[in-house]
């Protein structure tokens, strides 16, 4: 074979291979954007987030008219969250056989879609809407607002997303604004919904929601104005909602409340904070008012709390250790039935959610999340320490010695030495305390 025709053999075989191999890409690379599109189709059906939010405000409503109390709404609040962590959908994500190889194919079919004015397809699903949204709805379950309202603002302001979807981030960015406590911007967002989605069920939901803000806002306004400071103007406020009105009113009542006040205070305070997302300054205020009386009812809902912290968080393990340390002191009965309780719920659910199989890449707010929880290791190490010292404490202490004394008068004393110096004793009898000196002790004797 001369030395041309072998060069025109290899260009041959190499030429269909590569043809064969694209090809092959293409068709995986068609499959997985189409996988793409019905996760996205499944995202933007999904209604559960919504139920939600219609559901904390009722339950708040409830909670200020006292149709419920604390416990029943911290059940409804497992309840939901347990539904949401069951309902997420897989990240978009790539996966082909040949995957350095994806990187130019993509680029050329791009080209294409391009030309067709169509949207280009991405290997990185961070720089996708529906990845993006689903890290909203992360932040804003976390009760990170401020974070979620950026996402869900960037995600508007890029232009890909319509209909149902652009309604479903305009209502959870107006739920956001309004823990936040810009009730104007919460406002003109359902509004927007309502005005542009008219004959959607999507704007029924925002009426609705519109419909509660407007009921907490002209109470949360006549509390304001005709209340004066105390633990149960801030309670109200809690319950309507108003979480940093209520935590401005704990601040101020704080340093001249009296020591039957500063339970419900810390306790208030610890809510509102939690609700903000301020989890490392509720944790302390609970921690506080367990500190103050381990066996009051606000010590019991206290440590719930901290326990449905870490119920709620993906990175919640030290909350629910730190709860279950306290717990040692505190002896709630219904501790271990709440914990049995939630297990159940969550075998229900799905084992496996997107965030947790996207959590290998570390971002700031992960790395946020990380120094809280290592707030919170503090405090149980501290906690554990404190135990470990108390228990090796009760080991070392001598126990008080039941002795017989008797006296040179002839009387007799049977009782428990309190103190004992040079010169006297004292004894607790069934009678009292009694003080003996030494020198008239003529005998005594150790009972066993």
């Amino acid at each position: 074979m001369k030395r041309t025709d072998l060069i025109l053999l290899i260009i041959t075989l190499t030429t269909l291979v590569s043809s064969m191999v694209l090809n092959r890409m293409n068709i995986e690379i068609r499959l997985e954007e189409m996988k793409i599109f019905i996760q996205k189709g499944n995202r933007t059906d999904n209604n559960i987030d919504h139920v939600s939010l219609l559901i904390n405000y009722k339950t708040h409503k409830d909670l200020y008219e006292e149709r419920i109390n604390d416990a029943e709404s911290a059940i409804i609040e497992l309840k939901i969250k347990n539904a949401l962590s069951s309902s997420k959908f897989d990240q978009p994500e790539f996966k082909t056989r040949y995957p350095l190889l994806s990187y130019p194919v993509i680029h050329i079919i791009n080209f294409i879609r391009f030309l067709l004015d169509l949207p280009p397809i991405t290997l990185d699903p961070e720089q996708d809407s529906s990845y993006l949204l689903e890290s909203a709805y992360l932040h804003e379950r976390n009760k990170r607002y401020s974070r979620a309202n950026e996402i869900y603002s960037k995600i508007l302001a890029e232009g890909n997303v319509h209909g149902n979807m652009r309604a479903s981030i305009l209502i959870h960015q107006g739920y956001c604004l309004s823990i936040m406590g810009d009730y104007k911007k919460a406002r003109e967002k359902y509004i927007n919904v309502i005005k542009q989605y008219g004959d959607s069920k999507i704007a029924i939901t925002a009426a609705l929601l519109l419909r509660y803000i407007d009921g907490f806002r002209r109470e949360i306004d006549r509390i304001m104005s005709h209340e004066t400071d105390s633990v149960e103007k801030g309670k109200k406020l809690y319950r309507l909602i108003a979480y940093r009105e209520s935590l401005e009113v704990m601040k101020h009542i704080e340093e001249s409340a009296g020591e039957k006040e500063a339970e419900n205070i810390a306790f208030f305070k610890a809510r509102a904070l939690e609700e903000l997302g301020r989890k490392n300054e509720a944790v302390k205020n609970y921690q506080k008012i367990i500190e103050m009386n381990s066996r009051s009812k606000l010590a019991l809902s206290a440590n719930r709390r901290i326990y449905i912290m870490g119920e709620s968080d993906t990175s919640g393990k030290p909350y629910i250790d730190l709860a279950s340390e306290n717990n040692k002191k505190i002896r709630d009965k219904e501790f271990s039935s709440i914990t049995e309780k939630y297990s159940k719920l969550k075998k229900l659910g799905s084992k496996d959610s997107s965030t947790e199989k996207n959590g290998d890449k570390k971002t700031s707010d992960q790395s946020t999340d990380s120094k809280e929880t290592e707030a919170v290791n503090r405090i149980l190490r501290d906690l554990r320490s404190q135990n470990v010292r108390n228990t090796e404490k009760r080991i070392t202490e001598k126990k008080p010695e039941l002795m017989k004394i008797y006296i040179s008068d002839g009387n007799i004393f049977t009782g428990y030495i309190v103190k004992e110096n040079k010169n006297t004793i004292k004894i607790k009898t069934s009678i009292g305390f009694v003080i003996i000196n030494k020198k008239d002790i003529t005998k005594r004797e150790t009972m066993r």
